[in-house]
């Protein structure tokens, strides 16, 4: 099967301004953002999917009321709890000029940190939707199509009693699968994601802190809440992100995080500034360190960006 053969690469990259790659040293945390944080509906649950379930070879015997009831559950905190996914992003292409000409990359003058992705686990996301787990992400339709069918041949075939529980059990699913696919146009940064659940107040996860642990000892926040602004979701108050502490005792990952360093070729930093970075806070030094020569004018995209901005 597609989804359990899947293999983790060795080395995993994500692009980042200075700043960040300062602060995940500094703090020895890697920060999780939250997909149902994010003010537009179709970041958040994925409407792509919505329109493969559309799609009359997918699942060819729900009547249209069945399946709109399937879609409208999709988008709202249904008797199951509310489910809120946080990842974190990586690429398997190393030195990437698409993403060093983004805010990713700090438009050249950022870090591309190469990862060991078995730091943080060595399971896979589809194995099991509640723990922590790597997928890697699918941009083609039909590997799209073959992982919703993987969801719906499980379920029992639709007929006139499948009724509302099971519209609610397939949209549940089908949160669970959205968050391991992009539109194709994405395709070039061959996206990596680890991928970790909330329902209601609580992280599936034992290498995250719940809820009622961060409200007990308040000087080990990790957890950081945003206002609500999606009229699908009740609650006053979301979690916009979480902290994933990169020194937890119960981390069932092996080896180290860091593996390499590649500044930005406008990077402002220099190889000794990285390893002092990593020394003075207790991290392995003696990676990899080298600077991107891609020959590229990243001051004319800054300048492109900044007018942008100018103009709203």
């Amino acid at each position: 099967m597609e989804l359990k053969n899947l293999l983790i690469p060795p080395v995993l990259y994500h692009y980042t301004s200075w700043d960040t790659f300062e602060k995940i040293v500094r703090n020895h945390t890697w920060r999780f953002s939250s997909i149902n944080g994010t003010n537009d509906l179709s970041e958040d649950l994925n409407l792509y999917v919505k329109q493969l379930l559309d799609d009359k070879d997918l699942i060819s015997n729900i009547n249209f009321n069945t399946k709109q009831d399937i879609l409208d559950q999709i988008d709202t905190d249904n008797y199951y709890g509310f489910k809120n996914y946080f990842i974190a992003c990586f690429s398997s292409e190393h030195d990437d000029l698409g993403q060093w000409r983004t805010s990713y990359g700090d438009y050249g003058r950022g870090v591309c940190i190469g990862i060991n992705p078995k730091f943080f686990t060595k399971d896979l996301y589809l194995d099991n939707h509640d723990q922590l787990g790597w997928v890697k992400i699918a941009y083609d339709i039909q590997s799209q199509k073959r992982r919703l069918s993987n969801i719906t041949s499980k379920l029992e075939a639709p007929d006139e009693y499948w009724g509302t529980d099971n519209s609610d059990l397939l949209a549940h699913e089908i949160r669970d699968i959205a968050m391991t696919m992009k539109h194709k146009a994405f395709h070039i940064e061959n996206e990596w994601r680890i991928i970790v659940s909330m329902i209601d107040d609580q992280i599936l996860d034992k290498n995250f802190h719940s809820l009622e642990e961060d409200y007990a000892k308040p000087e080990e926040q990790r957890i950081y809440f945003k206002k609500n602004t999606n009229p699908n979701i009740q609650a006053k108050f979301i979690v916009k992100c979480i902290d994933y502490d990169l020194n937890l005792h119960a981390r069932v990952g092996e080896g180290k995080i860091f593996n390499s360093i590649l500044l930005g070729k406008e990077c402002p930093y220099n190889k000794n500034d990285v390893k002092k970075l990593l020394s003075n806070n207790g991290f392995d030094n003696s990676i990899s360190i080298f600077r991107s020569n891609i020959p590229y004018r990243f001051s004319d995209d800054r300048k492109r960006c900044k007018n942008k901005k100018i103009k709203k």
